[in-house]
């Protein structure tokens, strides 16, 4: 705020489908949360709310839209803003048709896209968190559901080393950790690997193996970046939205504040990884 940053903090369900579920049941527990939120907003200055529930049991979709739909019309009230962040669309169970995207973009201010964990941590596959081709189709498919112009297309300053082991004749995946970017880039040099330039993933990619085992990563950095932040231009986004706020090198500012000098703005670390 010293910094004069508009500052929307994250509300956030725990990733627990049970509370949420429980909660979202509970007229007045939600009533509470309301009133506690409201409160959070006066006496912190807050500019409005990010509702980052994630997790959420598919038959409670229209319970969360409802509930997104009290606490929108009491933050206006006060006229703070409130924005809401969704999955890509999937048919991943509790990921994705948890979220009434078509409602969330009529009540909300702006409705976070979180363009990541294309491949997931505990994912079958190694591969990119959000490769440039998948990062799109995420974007089209959500701007025929919301206004483009509420969308804010969420972006990872993080990635991931994937491990894998020889099993049959084939590689398979064994564990994956995050990284950011520095240490990604770290973990290759120190291990005498060079990264090449993955057009189709719109990432650049290096790998090594160490004790019989390989080891895998898909880089973000300022070129992958300016590739994914391209896209508000070109679908007539709201802005960007990142996770999160340190993951990120230096350089990575310069393709983000580029965006912030025209008329989309920028936003960093109110989405969840």
């Amino acid at each position: 705020k010293k910094r004069k940053v508009k500052v929307e903090p994250l509300f956030s369900n725990g990733f627990d489908p049970e509370r949420t579920r429980a909660f979202l049941l509970d007229a007045t527990a939600r009533a509470r949360s309301i009133a506690q939120i409201l409160a959070f907003c006066k006496n912190l200055g807050l500019y409005g709310i990010n509702v980052d529930f994630e997790n959420v049991f598919d038959e409670d979709r229209d319970r969360l839209t409802a509930y997104v739909e009290e606490l929108a019309r009491a933050l206006r009230g006060k006229g703070l803003r409130i924005s809401v962040d969704v999955t890509v669309v999937s048919d991943k169970p509790n990921w994705s048709a948890c979220y009434d995207r078509v409602a969330l973009g009529r009540i909300a201010d702006a409705v976070v896209l979180m363009a990541y964990d294309e491949h997931w941590r505990n994912g079958p596959e190694s591969g990119p968190v959000a490769s440039i081709g998948w990062v799109e189709r995420s974007v089209a498919e959500l701007a025929a559901l919301v206004p483009p112009g509420k969308i804010w297309l969420g972006i990872p300053l993080y990635t991931r080393e994937w491990e894998e082991s020889l099993a049959d004749g084939a590689w398979k995946k064994t564990g994956a950790r995050a990284l950011s970017m520095a240490e990604a880039e770290a973990r290759l040099a120190a291990n005498g690997a060079v990264p090449s330039w993955d057009g189709d993933a719109g990432l650049y990619y290096g790998e090594y193996r160490k004790n019989g085992r390989r080891y895998r990563i898909w880089l973000e950095e300022e070129r992958s970046l300016a590739l994914k932040v391209a896209l508000v231009e070109r679908y007539g986004l709201g802005g960007v939205a990142a996770w999160r706020r340190g993951f990120e090198k230096p350089e990575a500012w310069r393709v983000l504040e580029d965006l912030r000098k025209g008329p989309k703005p920028v936003r960093m670390g109110e989405v969840k990884q």
